[in-house]
């Protein structure tokens, strides 16, 4: 299979300023930025940190027994695998095609 004549779909992102704290561009951005300068050390540590506390945080839901629930995803696929959007995550989606950036952290834990 040839391909070639696919083109890869524009990402559609709201600017950095308006971006949450915890969206990966923003979350990840320290990590992105020693591995672009070839600081190779300082990524690796600032990556461990991250998982850290993602750990941390998962540990915590379990201990208090919160779910963690995605908030723009059901967390199921359809048949061909096509994740499936929550009626949140197609109000997002659209709002992004229209360069809307309004997103609002979520109150919602674990969300």
């Amino acid at each position: 299979m040839d391909l070639t004549p696919l083109s890869v779909a524009p990402k559609i992102l709201p600017p950095a300023e308006k971006q949450l704290p915890n969206e990966s561009l923003r979350l990840w951005s320290g990590v992105t930025d020693a591995i672009v300068s070839k600081q190779f050390s300082r990524a690796t540590t600032l990556k461990q940190e991250l998982e850290e506390r993602q750990r941390d945080r998962a540990k915590a839901r379990e201990e208090n027994k919160t779910p963690w629930k995605p908030r723009f995803f059901t967390g199921t696929v359809t048949p061909l695998g096509k994740p499936e959007l929550t009626e949140e995550g197609r109000q997002v989606l659209k709002a992004l095609q229209e360069q809307r950036w309004e997103l609002k952290e979520s109150d919602v834990t674990g969300a």
